[in-house]
């Protein structure tokens, strides 16, 4: 089985084989049904500022990989970030119809 840190090494060969640098700050997470970020967390990038628990793959786990790269510094510029977050609450019934 692989660990996180595994994926996030992988993910910076893969970058600086193409002469492109991670940006920091991106986080990929194990979806689970209704919930698009578990607790299974990967870096994009290590960086001393973040930290995320180790965590193994396991089997038939669903994650959304996020993969944000640059040929600049690899930072967001503040003035171009804008952070948008929506989630929904799966113990809350939803008002909406489904078919």
């Amino acid at each position: 089985m692989s660990l996180n840190k595994d994926v996030t090494e992988a993910i910076q060969k893969v970058a600086a084989a193409h002469d492109c640098k991670i940006v920091e700050g991106v986080l990929s997470h194990q979806m689970k049904q209704f919930v698009i970020d578990g607790n299974k967390v990967v870096l994009s990038v290590s960086a001393p500022e973040t930290r995320v628990d180790d965590a193994e793959f396991e089997e038939n786990e669903v994650h959304a990989i996020d993969i944000v790269t640059s040929t600049g510094e690899g930072k967001f510029q503040s003035q171009h970030l804008q952070a948008w977050e929506h989630n929904r609450n799966p113990n809350v019934p939803s008002s909406r119809k489904h078919k």
